[in-house]
Protein backbone atom coordinates (compact mmCIF):
# COMPACT_ATOMS: atom_id res chain seq x y z
CA UNK A 1 0.00 0.00 0.00
CA UNK A 2 2.93 2.35 0.72
CA UNK A 3 4.19 2.00 -2.86
CA UNK A 4 0.68 2.60 -4.20
CA UNK A 5 0.34 5.72 -2.04
CA UNK A 6 3.71 6.96 -3.30
CA UNK A 7 2.58 6.45 -6.90
CA UNK A 8 -0.71 8.25 -6.20
CA UNK A 9 1.04 11.14 -4.40
CA UNK A 10 3.49 11.52 -7.27
CA UNK A 11 0.68 11.58 -9.81
CA UNK A 12 -1.28 14.16 -7.80
CA UNK A 13 1.85 16.28 -7.33
CA UNK A 14 2.60 16.25 -11.05
CA UNK A 15 -0.97 17.27 -11.89
CA UNK A 16 -0.85 20.05 -9.30
CA UNK A 17 2.45 21.29 -10.71
CA UNK A 18 1.54 21.15 -14.39
CA UNK A 19 -2.08 22.29 -14.51
CA UNK A 20 -3.01 23.33 -10.98
CA UNK A 21 -6.21 22.41 -9.16
CA UNK A 22 -9.56 23.99 -10.13
CA UNK A 23 -10.92 26.08 -7.25
CA UNK A 24 -14.11 23.97 -6.78
CA UNK A 25 -11.95 20.86 -6.31
CA UNK A 26 -9.35 22.30 -3.95
CA UNK A 27 -9.28 20.61 -0.55
CA UNK A 28 -8.79 23.89 1.33
CA UNK A 29 -11.89 25.38 -0.30
CA UNK A 30 -14.03 22.31 0.39
CA UNK A 31 -12.79 22.00 3.97
CA UNK A 32 -13.42 25.70 4.51
CA UNK A 33 -17.04 25.34 3.40
CA UNK A 34 -17.54 22.33 5.66
CA UNK A 35 -16.02 24.13 8.64
CA UNK A 36 -18.14 27.25 8.05
CA UNK A 37 -21.31 25.16 8.02
CA UNK A 38 -20.33 23.20 11.16
CA UNK A 39 -19.20 26.27 13.09
CA UNK A 40 -22.48 28.09 12.53
CA UNK A 41 -24.60 25.12 13.55
CA UNK A 42 -22.55 24.01 16.55
CA UNK A 43 -22.00 27.50 17.95
CA UNK A 44 -25.75 28.05 18.21
CA UNK A 45 -26.22 24.94 20.37
CA UNK A 46 -23.97 25.96 23.29
CA UNK A 47 -24.19 28.57 26.02
CA UNK A 48 -22.62 31.96 25.40
CA UNK A 49 -19.99 31.67 28.12
CA UNK A 50 -16.23 30.94 28.06
CA UNK A 51 -16.81 27.32 29.07
CA UNK A 52 -19.70 26.87 26.69
CA UNK A 53 -17.82 28.36 23.77
CA UNK A 54 -14.77 26.20 24.48
CA UNK A 55 -17.01 23.12 24.56
CA UNK A 56 -18.56 24.23 21.27
CA UNK A 57 -15.09 24.65 19.77
CA UNK A 58 -14.10 21.17 20.91
CA UNK A 59 -17.23 19.63 19.39
CA UNK A 60 -16.61 21.66 16.25
CA UNK A 61 -13.05 20.47 15.60
CA UNK A 62 -13.88 16.85 16.47
CA UNK A 63 -16.87 16.91 14.12
CA UNK A 64 -14.87 18.42 11.24
CA UNK A 65 -11.97 16.01 11.73
CA UNK A 66 -14.12 12.88 11.95
CA UNK A 67 -16.38 13.82 9.03
CA UNK A 68 -13.36 14.21 6.74
CA UNK A 69 -10.92 11.63 8.12
CA UNK A 70 -12.96 8.51 8.90
CA UNK A 71 -15.06 8.17 5.69
CA UNK A 72 -12.00 8.81 3.52
CA UNK A 73 -9.94 6.27 5.45
CA UNK A 74 -12.66 3.61 5.30
CA UNK A 75 -13.41 4.11 1.61
CA UNK A 76 -9.74 4.02 0.59
CA UNK A 77 -9.04 0.98 2.78
CA UNK A 78 -11.91 -0.91 1.12
CA UNK A 79 -10.80 0.16 -2.34
CA UNK A 80 -7.19 -0.89 -1.72
CA UNK A 81 -8.47 -4.24 -0.47
CA UNK A 82 -10.85 -5.01 -3.34
CA UNK A 83 -10.11 -2.61 -6.24
CA UNK A 84 -6.49 -1.39 -5.94
CA UNK A 85 -6.43 0.41 -9.29
CA UNK A 86 -9.46 2.50 -8.39
CA UNK A 87 -7.91 3.18 -4.98
CA UNK A 88 -4.75 4.57 -6.58
CA UNK A 89 -6.83 6.80 -8.86
CA UNK A 90 -8.87 8.06 -5.90
CA UNK A 91 -5.69 8.67 -3.88
CA UNK A 92 -4.14 10.54 -6.80
CA UNK A 93 -7.25 12.69 -7.18
CA UNK A 94 -7.18 13.56 -3.48
CA UNK A 95 -3.49 14.45 -3.62
CA UNK A 96 -4.22 16.66 -6.65
CA UNK A 97 -6.89 18.36 -4.57
CA UNK A 98 -4.41 18.87 -1.73
CA UNK A 99 -1.51 20.22 -3.81
CA UNK A 100 -2.43 23.28 -5.87
CA UNK A 101 1.20 24.09 -6.68
CA UNK A 102 0.54 25.65 -10.07
CA UNK A 103 -2.13 27.90 -8.59
CA UNK A 104 0.26 29.27 -5.97
CA UNK A 105 2.93 30.02 -8.55
CA UNK A 106 0.43 31.59 -10.94
CA UNK A 107 -1.01 33.89 -8.27
CA UNK A 108 2.43 34.89 -6.97
CA UNK A 109 3.60 35.68 -10.51
CA UNK A 110 0.47 37.76 -11.15
CA UNK A 111 1.13 39.74 -7.96
CA UNK A 112 4.74 40.37 -8.98
CA UNK A 113 3.77 41.55 -12.48
CA UNK A 114 1.07 43.84 -11.09
CA UNK A 115 3.53 45.48 -8.67
CA UNK A 116 6.12 45.85 -11.43
CA UNK A 117 3.53 47.50 -13.69
CA UNK A 118 2.28 49.78 -10.93
CA UNK A 119 -1.17 48.16 -10.87
CA UNK A 120 -1.56 48.18 -7.09
CA UNK A 121 -5.29 47.28 -6.98
CA UNK A 122 -4.62 44.04 -8.87
CA UNK A 123 -1.46 43.41 -6.86
CA UNK A 124 -3.37 43.78 -3.58
CA UNK A 125 -6.05 41.41 -4.87
CA UNK A 126 -3.45 38.74 -5.72
CA UNK A 127 -1.66 39.26 -2.40
CA UNK A 128 -4.98 38.82 -0.57
CA UNK A 129 -5.54 35.50 -2.35
CA UNK A 130 -2.15 34.31 -1.14
CA UNK A 131 -2.24 35.65 2.40
CA UNK A 132 -5.95 35.31 3.14
CA UNK A 133 -5.95 38.81 4.65
CA UNK A 134 -7.21 42.11 3.29
CA UNK A 135 -4.46 44.01 1.44
CA UNK A 136 -6.62 46.88 0.27
CA UNK A 137 -4.95 50.28 0.61
CA UNK A 138 -1.43 48.91 1.17
CA UNK A 139 1.59 50.43 -0.56
CA UNK A 140 3.78 48.42 -2.92
CA UNK A 141 6.29 47.32 -0.26
CA UNK A 142 3.62 45.98 2.08
CA UNK A 143 1.80 44.27 -0.80
CA UNK A 144 5.04 42.50 -1.73
CA UNK A 145 5.58 41.52 1.90
CA UNK A 146 2.04 40.11 2.17
CA UNK A 147 2.44 38.22 -1.12
CA UNK A 148 5.77 36.69 -0.05
CA UNK A 149 4.46 35.68 3.37
CA UNK A 150 1.31 34.27 1.80
CA UNK A 151 3.32 32.30 -0.76
CA UNK A 152 5.47 30.85 2.04
CA UNK A 153 2.40 29.88 4.10
CA UNK A 154 0.65 28.29 1.12
CA UNK A 155 3.83 26.39 0.25
CA UNK A 156 4.02 25.00 3.80
CA UNK A 157 0.39 23.92 3.43
CA UNK A 158 1.26 21.94 0.29
CA UNK A 159 4.42 20.45 1.81
CA UNK A 160 2.50 19.42 4.92
CA UNK A 161 -0.36 17.86 2.99
CA UNK A 162 1.98 15.80 0.81
CA UNK A 163 4.13 14.79 3.79
CA UNK A 164 1.11 13.55 5.75
CA UNK A 165 -0.24 11.79 2.68
CA UNK A 166 3.02 9.85 2.40
CA UNK A 167 2.76 8.87 6.10
CA UNK A 168 -0.84 7.59 6.07
CA UNK A 169 -2.32 8.43 2.69
CA UNK A 170 -4.84 11.08 1.71
CA UNK A 171 -6.95 10.87 4.94
CA UNK A 172 -4.13 12.35 7.02
CA UNK A 173 -3.42 14.94 4.34
CA UNK A 174 -7.08 15.98 4.45
CA UNK A 175 -6.97 16.13 8.25
CA UNK A 176 -4.07 18.57 7.95
CA UNK A 177 -6.15 20.76 5.62
CA UNK A 178 -9.12 20.54 8.00
CA UNK A 179 -6.98 21.74 10.91
CA UNK A 180 -6.01 24.83 8.90
CA UNK A 181 -9.53 25.58 7.68
CA UNK A 182 -11.09 24.96 11.11
CA UNK A 183 -8.67 27.35 12.76
CA UNK A 184 -9.30 30.07 10.17
CA UNK A 185 -13.09 29.76 10.41
CA UNK A 186 -13.07 29.41 14.20
CA UNK A 187 -11.22 32.72 14.53
CA UNK A 188 -14.45 34.51 13.56
CA UNK A 189 -16.24 32.95 16.56
CA UNK A 190 -13.85 34.13 19.25
CA UNK A 191 -10.78 32.93 21.09
CA UNK A 192 -12.52 30.37 23.31
CA UNK A 193 -14.25 28.75 20.34
CA UNK A 194 -11.15 28.61 18.14
CA UNK A 195 -8.70 27.40 20.83
CA UNK A 196 -9.20 23.62 20.24
CA UNK A 197 -8.84 24.03 16.46
CA UNK A 198 -5.73 26.17 16.95
CA UNK A 199 -4.13 23.45 19.08
CA UNK A 200 -4.72 20.81 16.40
CA UNK A 201 -3.36 23.15 13.73
CA UNK A 202 -0.22 23.91 15.77
CA UNK A 203 0.46 20.20 16.36
CA UNK A 204 0.02 19.29 12.71
CA UNK A 205 2.04 22.29 11.53
CA UNK A 206 5.09 21.44 13.64
CA UNK A 207 6.84 18.92 11.39
CA UNK A 208 5.89 20.55 8.04
CA UNK A 209 7.00 23.94 9.40
CA UNK A 210 10.42 22.60 10.35
CA UNK A 211 10.76 20.83 7.01
CA UNK A 212 9.72 23.95 5.08
CA UNK A 213 12.27 26.03 7.02
CA UNK A 214 15.06 23.62 6.04
CA UNK A 215 13.95 23.67 2.39
CA UNK A 216 13.83 27.48 2.33
CA UNK A 217 17.30 27.70 3.89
Amino acid sequence: MLISTLVAATAGYVLGTLIGTPIPLRADVLCGRLCSMLAERIDAKYQDSPGGRHAAGTAYIWSAALIVFLPTLIILALLYTFIPVLAILADAFLCWSLADIKGIGRTASAAARAVRNGNLPRASKMAQKLSGESCEGLDADNIVRAAVEGTADRSVDVIGAILYMLILGAPLGLLFKVSIAASAVGHDYGEDFSAPANKLRDVMYYIPGKLAAVIML
